[in-house]
């Protein structure tokens, strides 16, 4: 029985992986790794694309039913983050609508403001700026926090489905590439 193949950075860099990858493969793996269940789980978890290395590494043969596999699960993928994303829309919905209306009669102070402004108009400009600006500060810092409160519990909910796609293209793959199907790439080579 052959040894496993080791996966290295170098390994990674020659089949095109972008430098950051290949940094965090590295920073994982300092001496490279065989492809196990564990290994790519790791890798998913640190942000490394399970289907770009499936797509580099397997056999076509391997790779067809890898693909597959994926189908079901990059359709349920989408269906949870299209989910998330509607429920990210509708509740900042409400935080840019109560903006708006904060905003507008501030606006119309504003524009009733400069119209009738002549000869002094830009010393008077700057100073009704100035007042717009200081009555527009504190709701745009509250709608920025309700914004990012919202935008942090839709990041934190697509990494959860995130990382369940990758750890299920893990899976996959290392079945793929335990039945033998990803090793042939390297008989040409000898890679160790």
């Amino acid at each position: 029985m052959s040894r496993p193949i080791r996966i290295t950075a170098d390994l990674l860099a020659e089949k095109g992986a972008c430098s950051d990858q290949v940094a965090a493969f590295r920073k994982l793996f300092p001496r490279g790794t065989p492809v196990t269940l564990a290994s790519a789980r790791r890798c998913a978890k640190a942000g490394l694309s399970i289907d770009w290395f499936a797509r580099r590494f397997l056999s076509s043969t391997a790779y067809a039913d890898y693909e597959a596999k994926f189908a079901p699960i990059d359709a349920e993928w989408a269906a949870k983050r299209a989910q998330i994303d509607a429920e990210w829309a509708a509740k900042r919905a409400p935080i840019y609508a109560e903006w708006a209306a904060k905003r507008a009669p501030i606006d119309a102070e504003r524009a009733a403001k400069r119209a009738p402004i002549d000869a002094e108009w830009e010393a008077k400009l700057a100073q009704i700026d100035a007042e717009w600006e200081a009555k527009r500060a504190p709701i745009d810092a509250e709608r920025a926090a309700k914004r990012a409160q919202i935008d942090a519990e839709w990041a934190a909910k697509r990494a959860q489905i995130d990382a369940e796609w990758e750890a299920k293209l893990a899976q996959i793959l290392v079945k793929a590439w335990d039945k033998g199907r990803g090793a042939n790439l390297f008989a040409a080579k000898g890679a160790r």
